[in-house]
């Protein structure tokens, strides 16, 4: 199966493409560059993507703007998809939230802050969706 690796950059007239990476001579990615109209162009806030195809599904994966992770990001696809092929169940990591920060917490942060603030919904905000995503963490 093969996984692509993109990188999403912003062009001089707002465009936001999809464009292949610039790879060295020797199979290492140049950090940030991106080949646009068939010339290498440095972009410091471009951000590698993965595409692959599941069943029929085109999925793009957001995987950030290291070079070098982004590479290991793309081999470890490549080996996940190789292996369900394969018939095993492989078990996933977890996205990191964007933020630094799980659903869990986001919820009962806000609801923290709305019990605190005298809010009429805070109780049933306490008692609905922290009770539930506190048991399905353990």
């Amino acid at each position: 199966m093969k996984v692509r690796l993109y990188i999403r950059v912003r062009l001089q007239d707002g465009n936001r493409p999809f464009v292949d990476p610039v790879f060295a001579a020797y199979g290492k990615l140049k950090p940030l560059y991106a080949i646009i109209d068939e010339r290498p162009e440095h972009h410091s806030k471009g951000v590698y993507h993965l595409q692959h195809i599941k069943s029929v599904k085109r999925i793009w994966e957001k995987v950030g703007t290291d070079a070098a992770s982004a590479l290991t990001a793309r081999l470890k696809r490549e080996r996940m998809i190789e292996v369900k092929k394969a018939g095993f169940s492989v078990i996933e990591e977890r996205p990191t939230p964007a933020l630094g920060r799980d659903l869990y917490e986001i919820t009962y942060t806000a609801c923290a802050y709305f019990h605190i603030s005298k809010w009429p919904g805070a109780a049933a905000c306490f008692s609905g969706p922290v009770v539930s995503i506190r048991s399905s963490r353990k």
